[in-house]
């Protein structure tokens, strides 16, 4: 019966886009940076929150949120699954007082940039000295709405600079408002874009300047006004930049790779 409900969850319409997007896509990201070089601030959840380190070969909350959540997450939650098996082994885990996870976090050290560009040959910009990469963020059903992203983001960004990193980059969907919230909270800022392109397999991966759509939609997201006009410009404006390369940040030179 579980793997019955499993195939009835890939199933969805949105599971079906995004397995067509395997073949053929173009997806924008928004390159997020927070300076870390001082302590942040603590932004508790409504619910208390403690985030530690747990080793992802042994980590079971995944399976278990397949169980729990909406069949649309699927695909989201096969990904991070991935990620425990990709030897990213120190995953961190927001647990609730009665040891229920609430958020998940993996904190990409220096160390770890072989296993993830193993994971993703060439998807993510080596960082440069004092950084750390955030990534595979994931808040659990049934604790969404309460700010657990918003609390295990800052405290990760505590265990990083308590180790001497300086700067934190981290990379969000530019149609994905809730978590662009979260991490403005928590004291991120817009940096620059990043373009992936599928096609037929082969992917690209480019890293480009800002333009006034995405500010405006950064802006939107993290405010009250809404983003729904400059969503589709953002778009539109960057698919022509992969057609035609993305004018390039200094310091996040284009990529290539295969999937």
């Amino acid at each position: 019966m579980r793997a019955l409900a499993h195939v009835r969850g890939l199933l969805t319409s949105a599971t079906v886009r995004q397995l067509s997007e395997q073949i053929w896509h173009t997806k924008v990201f928004l390159g997020l940076s927070c300076d870390i070089s001082v302590p942040r601030p603590l932004l508790p959840a409504k619910i208390p929150v403690v985030m530690e380190p747990c080793d992802a070969a042994t980590f079971r909350g995944f399976h278990e949120e397949l169980e729990q959540g909406s069949a649309d997450d699927y695909p989201d939650i096969f990904r991070r699954m991935r990620l425990c098996r990709a030897g990213l082994r120190l995953l961190y885990i927001a647990w609730t007082p009665d040891r229920k996870p609430a958020f998940a976090q993996w904190l990409i050290r220096p160390a770890d940039q072989a296993q993830l560009q193993a994971h993703k040959p060439r998807r993510f910009p080596v960082p440069e000295n004092g950084e750390v990469l955030l990534e595979g963020a994931h808040t659990f059903a049934r604790f969404r709405g309460m700010g657990a992203m918003r609390d295990g983001v800052a405290q990760t960004l505590r265990i990083a600079q308590s180790e001497g990193y300086q700067r934190a980059i981290t990379y969000v969907a530019v149609d994905n408002a809730p978590s662009l919230r979260s991490l403005a909270h928590a004291g991120f800022a817009i940096d620059h874009l990043r373009g992936n392109m599928r096609r037929f397999g082969h992917r690209r991966s480019q890293t480009g300047s800002l333009d006034g759509a995405a500010k405006r939609l950064w802006h939107g997201s993290v405010g009250a006004r809404s983003v729904n006009d400059s969503l589709p410009q953002l778009l539109n404006n960057s698919r022509h930049q992969t057609r035609g390369g993305f004018s390039h940040s200094p310091k996040r030179s284009a990529q290539e790779g295969n999937a």
